[in-house]
């Protein structure tokens, strides 16, 4: 429905058109048009977004209503999440309890490994989600086969990707999602 200025004659029509506006705009950014710094970047995939097969964005923040669909999707598919950081760390080391299951990341001279410990019944993961809101970026890990009984990833810091990867794990406000 078009929205004519010259048609709103009252403030109950002013607020009906300024929710239209609202909910139109909101829905454009959601399917990706309109968003800043996005010139022929082309729309977002939504569906393999959500399952986690686009890995790129192209810089560009995603849309936080897309994060937010992205989250709840996350939520009905994982082994276990975690919203909120309940965190233990030292200098060099971080641990965060995720579900049933232990996230560490141990820091070596060199390197920074991910370490994942298996819950109660033993179980592992296979895929590890990070969410940060904040930053609007959403992370996808595989995480391989275990050794010995735990899953174990090296990331180098030098790297811009896995620098990011580690700052992300190191922050209390990431989202971890192990599926």
């Amino acid at each position: 429905m078009t929205i004519r200025l010259d048609q709103i004659t009252s403030p109950e029509l002013l607020e009906a058109a300024e929710r239209r506006f609202v909910d139109r705009r909101a829905a454009r950014d959601l399917a990706g048009h309109g968003a800043e710094g996005t010139e022929g970047a082309g729309r977002l995939d939504v569906a393999a977004f959500l399952a986690g097969h686009v890995t790129e964005t192209s810089g560009a923040p995603i849309p936080i209503g897309l994060l937010r669909l992205r989250r709840q999707y996350l939520q009905s598919r994982s082994l276990a999440f975690s919203t909120v950081a309940r965190a233990a760390s030292t200098e060099t080391d971080v641990a965060r309890t995720v579900g049933g299951f232990r996230l560490e990341l141990v820091e070596e001279s060199d390197a920074v490994f991910v370490i994942v410990s298996p819950n109660a019944d033993g179980e592992l993961p296979r895929h590890l989600t990070l969410i940060h809101e904040e930053k609007r970026l959403s992370l996808d890990i595989p995480l391989g086969n275990p050794i010995g009984g735990i899953l174990q990833i090296g990331l180098d810091p030098r790297s811009a990707g896995d620098f990011r990867t580690i700052e992300f794990l190191k922050d209390p406000t990431t989202e971890i999602y192990l599926s």
